[in-house]
């Protein structure tokens, strides 16, 4: 059933396949919680992601070191794509998030510029605007050049205030510039791979599992 409040409420969704999940993934989750006001915001690890190709690690590995990467933080685990069978569609998770929270919730989907950039290739993409918002984080130095449907997208929908994203339930695009760490899980990876020790990019707890499990041994 909805969740009914006479309050609306603020839910972030932040997805991907967080293999590994490193301290920029964490840090960026909390910075646009704080930036955005958000009352919950979800980590969603993907089990099966269209455009890439399947995550080194088990479902349960991810799960488990996101966990351990989100212990005494304020963001919050959803594993409902992991559940899912089939490929890990966004505007399956956004309507069963809106679903669940009802319509008057503001729903902000959370995604970096590069993401952003291939949006029109997502699956039912002209659809998720009419379900949540999308909130894109940019950096400064790497404007990527977008194409004809992303301009269109941002000429009707992009809103230059975050308050707009609180006060209605969706359809609009905010940009923003957020400090991100310079790091990837595909780095990371590299890294365990060749033997080196990433341990400035991962939790401790994190990077112990994953010495613990025999993860990313090879690339």
């Amino acid at each position: 059933m909805p969740e009914t409040s006479t309050i609306r409420q603020t839910i972030g969704i932040f997805g991907g396949t967080f293999d590994p999940v490193h301290i920029g993934h964490i840090t960026l989750a909390e910075e646009i919680k704080k930036h955005l006001l958000i009352d919950r915001m979800y980590l969603i690890p993907c089990r099966l992601p269209p455009h890439r190709a399947r995550p080194n690690a088990s479902d349960q590995d991810r799960l488990q070191m996101l966990q351990l990467a989100t212990t005494n933080t304020s963001l919050l685990i959803d594993d409902r794509e992991l559940k899912r069978d089939g490929p890990s569609y966004t505007v399956d998770t956004l309507q069963s998030f809106r679903e669940q929270y009802g319509a008057v919730a503001s729903l902000i989907c959370c995604m970096g510029m590069d993401a952003f950039a291939r949006f029109n290739t997502w699956h039912r993409w002209q659809d998720i605007l009419s379900i949540a918002h999308l909130a894109v984080i940019a950096r400064a130095e790497n404007q990527r050049e977008i194409n004809v449907d992303i301009r269109t997208l941002l000429l009707h929908h992009q809103c230059a205030e975050k308050k707009v994203l609180k006060d209605t339930p969706a359809g609009h695009i905010y940009l923003t510039q957020l400090s991100q760490i310079p790091v990837s899980s595909t780095q990371v990876r590299q890294q365990l791979a060749q033997g080196v020790l990433p341990s400035a990019a991962l939790n401790p707890t994190v990077y112990h599992y994953i010495q613990e499990r025999g993860l990313y041994l090879t690339q």
